[in-house]
């Protein structure tokens, strides 16, 4: 089983990004991992914040 790599990762981040960027109190939501890039079977870590409560969040995690 392959790992993402940082490519594929920032674009998933982008993507979540383009879609959820705003709250309605105008603060930023965003999604981040803890490293730039993974070594293969590297555990990824992927954290959030400022989306309002109760929000439905999907992450979908592509592997490469």
């Amino acid at each position: 089983m392959k790992t993402p790599n940082s490519k594929s990762i920032i674009a998933l981040l982008s993507t979540i990004f383009v879609f959820f960027s705003l709250t309605t109190t105008g603060q930023i939501a965003s999604v981040k991992t803890d490293k730039l890039d993974y070594p293969p079977g590297g555990t990824v870590i992927i954290t959030g914040n400022n989306w309002l409560t109760g929000e439905l969040v999907s992450l979908q995690v592509i592997h490469d």
